[in-house]
């Protein structure tokens, strides 16, 4: 399948990444002589299951030449506008597109076997929605000290992951429902608030299930999703504070160990 990667958005003075980019997208920050957007697109370069990759929110100049074809699209000012403009890209050079991977430009740690492996845990494609969670506890085993912000769903707390499976077609849906959901992304209690109190006292309280965030989404949506926890920490460490930089650039410039 093809696969858009998403890059856009750049950090603000007031923002605390700001002295790592220097306002430029978060995408081009550094760890271990390489772009975070440089590692996702070679991770993707990598897998099997991918295809053709756009990345929206930067130019093709930002980095070096990766030496295969690349399809760049400069930033469209928000999230929304971004994935709408991932899905005229993918749709344009491949009117018969039907399944897209979208990715964030900030999980450098992630790989191509990864990638694989993540995507045929969504096979037969039978929805329209494939998105996942990572526990606290295997974020914790595989990146100590992460601080990562986390909900609590089928008693366990989660963290979503940055890599979602999707339909095509979920963009003639009307606008409006996306950016507000949109907007609800990094605090999941906006989305349940959308379809009523109920829900949003139960996510609230830790008594959501994965049947029920599977419903709720359908409800918004009109389509069905497929909501599953995975076991990869890497798909849900995104880059998000300074703390989470300096624990990445320890992961790609530890020294090397003789043997």
């Amino acid at each position: 399948m093809d696969c858009v990667i998403l890059a856009g958005g750049r950090i603000t003075e007031e923002d605390p990444l700001f002295g790592y980019t220097g306002g430029k997208p978060k995408a081009l920050i550094t760890l271990g002589g390489k772009t975070l957007l440089e590692r996702v697109i070679q991770a993707m370069r990598d897998a099997t299951a991918v295809d053709e990759i756009s990345v929206v929110g930067v130019e093709s100049g930002d980095i070096e030449d990766l030496g295969f074809p690349i399809q760049f699209l400069s930033d469209q000012g928000d999230l929304v506008s971004n994935v709408y403009a991932g899905l005229e890209m993918v749709r344009n050079r491949n009117p018969g597109a039907s399944t897209i991977l979208f990715c964030t430009a900030d999980i450098p740690a992630i790989s191509g076997a990864l990638v694989d492996e993540h995507i045929a845990k969504c096979h037969p494609f039978d929805k329209n929605v494939y998105y996942a969670f990572v526990t606290r506890q295997t974020i914790d085993r595989r990146f100590p000290g992460a601080q990562r912000t986390y909900t609590r769903l089928d008693g366990k707390d989660v963290a979503s992951c940055d890599l979602m499976v999707m339909n095509a077609e979920l963009a003639e849906i009307d606008r409006g429902l996306w950016d507000s959901l949109a907007n609800a992304r990094k605090q999941p209690w906006k989305v349940a608030k959308i379809v009523g109190v109920r829900a949003l006292a139960r996510l609230l309280l830790g008594q959501m299930t994965i049947d029920e965030i599977e419903d709720t989404a359908e409800k918004i949506l009109g389509r069905p999703v497929k909501v599953f926890i995975t076991d990869r920490a890497e798909l849900a460490m995104d880059v998000d504070k300074p703390s989470h930089v300096e624990l990445m650039r320890a992961e790609f410039e530890a020294p090397e160990v003789d043997a």
